[in-house]
């Protein structure tokens, strides 16, 4: 039996209003084996779930939709994970279904954090694990460490924008990423400074100076 809908009026229906394929049938008088075919097969449409209190999504379970906003204006939920843990995700996350759990499932998961993403720490952790150096520091401590430092250079003094130009440098770079042992600098400073001290480079930077008005 064909059916006279567009693909656009079947994605307002079926997604956006979440109306179900059967009562969408029985408007157009088919079967929901129709419905059914034409927005998950032939179109590939995903319908989201419905976010309300008490709604599962795999682990988690909502216990506020409208718990807040993120700093770009996307609203969070607050949920209940089944591990016992409260953890906040943003309501996009939960509709698409690209998230199930507060990341128990996965222990190995960089952990969620306001203002660090998860690629710098992912990368921080990699590199670290790469190269046989200890990653003994939170993702808490590091931001902590951050605002302490004004949100600049240790070195240059310059402002520093988190997760553009911001780069975690091991001071004593013969030492693990320890507590007291690491400091925030411009990524190009900690390209240069690479694997010296930082009194180390701080001299050569002396002497690059004193040479260059000499």
């Amino acid at each position: 039996m064909a059916i006279n809908v567009t693909k656009e009026w079947l994605y307002e229906e079926y997604v956006t209003k979440n109306r179900k394929a059967e009562d969408i049938a029985q408007e157009l008088g088919c079967c929901k084996q129709n419905i059914s075919y034409l927005a998950n097969t032939k179109w590939g449409f995903r319908k989201r779930r419905r976010i309300e209190v008490g709604a599962r999504i795999g682990k988690l379970v909502v216990v506020d939709p409208y718990f807040t906003k993120s700093e770009s204006g996307h609203p969070v939920c607050l949920c209940k994970c089944d591990c016992g843990n409260d953890f906040k995700v943003r309501r996009y996350a939960l509709t698409t279904g690209n998230t199930g759990s507060c990341g128990c499932l996965r222990p190995n998961q960089a952990p969620e954090h306001e203002h660090i993403n998860k690629r710098f720490w992912k990368a921080l952790r990699t590199n670290a694990k790469t190269r046989n150096i200890e990653l003994n520091i939170t993702i808490e401590y590091i931001w902590q460490l951050f605002e302490q430092q004004g949100r600049k250079c240790a070195l240059s003094g310059e402002a520093l924008t988190m997760n553009v130009d911001a780069s975690l440098d091991r001071i004593d770079s013969t030492k693990n990423y320890d507590e007291g042992n690491v400091q925030w600098l411009h990524k190009n400073v900690n390209t240069m400074k690479w694997d010296f001290t930082t009194e180390r480079f701080v001299e050569l930077c002396r002497k690059i100076t004193e040479v260059s008005h000499g």
